[in-house]
């Protein structure tokens, strides 16, 4: 599957159909849609078990603070249930807010919108404390969406100064953080870097054209800003591709 392609088709809906989506939601369910049809076009949705986990595909942890002996055992006699359906039938590879758990880090998890499970499934999902986890060896696509509802790119400066800054500086005043783009970014590149054999994509869609990419009136002040915060988003992207969306047009912004 072309992850690439699924998310320039549900970028171009909603440069031609904005109102269609009301939230960042809204957006979150198209993709899952639409590369879950890709999939199962495909015959390639489901995804199989590595046998090495074939008889053990789920591990269950549990704080046995919170629960009773009892109730601990019965959980896991379900689970040991479980396991045994999950074993001999296939997992959905395309899973939405996904925990994802990196060995290096403990305990720690990141959490995507997106993620495209591998085929075949060679790392087990974790239930730990009812959250399940499954870490990022075992995945083959990451995705992040973002609809940002500023209507101008936010800066650290004040809007007097803009006209005059050099743009390299205005670069360094764009606040990505206040956009929630900087958190996505880094969690992409942190996950990707150190996986190779994956992918990762950060899908921005504006309804109001954020980035000025758009043959819309606009000042040049507000091109200049996006200008400068399509050059930041570029120079923290070493491992992630970004795909932008806003009415009437479609453009990666960091190439796949």
């Amino acid at each position: 599957m072309n992850v690439d392609d699924v998310l320039e088709e549900v970028s171009l809906e909603f440069s031609e159909r904005p109102f269609e989506f009301f939230n960042e939601n809204d957006i979150q369910a198209r993709v899952y849609e639409a590369l879950r049809n890709e999939l199962r076009a495909e015959n390639n949705l489901k995804a199989k078990w590595d046998p090495y986990w074939a008889d053990n595909p789920i591990r269950l942890s549990h704080n046995r603070n919170y629960v009773e002996e009892t109730y601990h055992e019965r959980i896991r006699e379900n689970f040991e249930r479980l396991q045994n359906s999950y074993g001999n039938s296939p997992m959905s590879r395309v899973h939405t807010e996904v925990r994802i758990s990196q060995a290096f880090k403990g305990d720690l998890a990141n959490i995507v919108d997106i993620a495209v499970l591998n085929q075949p499934i060679d790392r087990p999902p974790r239930l730990i404390n009812g959250k399940i986890r499954i870490e990022d060896e075992a995945i083959d696509a990451l995705i992040e969406l973002k609809r940002p509802q500023d209507p101008i790119v936010p800066l650290t400066i004040s809007p007097e100064v803009v006209a005059d800054t050099p743009r390299n500086e205005l670069q360094n005043a764009v606040n990505l953080e206040k956009l929630g783009l900087a958190n996505d970014i880094a969690e992409l590149e942190d996950l990707a870097g150190v996986n190779t054999y994956q992918s990762a994509y950060l899908m921005i869609c504006s309804p109001f054209d954020l980035l000025c990419c758009g043959n819309v009136n606009t000042t040049s002040v507000h091109q200049k800003r996006g200008r400068a915060a399509i050059a930041e988003i570029q120079s923290r992207c070493e491992e992630t591709s970004v795909i932008y969306s806003y009415p009437g047009g479609v453009e990666w912004i960091v190439e796949p």
